[in-house]
């Protein structure tokens, strides 16, 4: 498979502490492209069950936000768990449209907007909040 162009891609490991024993890794993925053809190119990556929601979009600023966000995402789980292949991370909605990791022990949250799509993954044990 031959992929033309891809969105820039900056990812990082993150170390969140609780208190003086515990630390939780995770890691947080940035991706921005100006171009719809760049993220179009971010399809082959996504799960059957992610394309059947992509073919449902209609706006092209919406598809192109949408692709950034996964692209961001799966990067960002894919560092964490060590899972290689994209396609296989599903991430899926919840019941207030959280993104849900499906089958990994990974929570992932995800930002995007226009050009830009972000994203922080953390182990499942991680606490929900960092400080008090």
């Amino acid at each position: 498979m031959y992929i033309e162009s891809l969105p820039m891609l900056w990812t990082t490991h993150l170390v969140f502490k609780e208190e003086e024993e515990r630390n939780f890794l995770s890691t947080c993925c940035l991706c921005y492209s100006n171009s719809y053809d760049d993220y179009l190119q971010t399809k082959v990556f996504l799960h059957p069950k992610e394309i059947a929601y992509l073919d449902k979009l209609t706006f092209k600023n919406r598809i192109k936000s949408y692709l950034a966000g996964r692209y961001a995402g799966k990067n960002a789980v894919s560092l964490l768990s060590g899972e290689e292949r994209l396609s296989s991370i599903e991430i899926e909605p919840g019941i207030f449209h959280q993104p849900i990791v499906h089958g990994l022990e990974t929570q992932v949250t995800i930002s995007h907007c226009d050009d830009l799509g972000m994203a922080l993954a953390m182990v499942m044990s991680a606490p929900p909040r960092c400080g008090y």
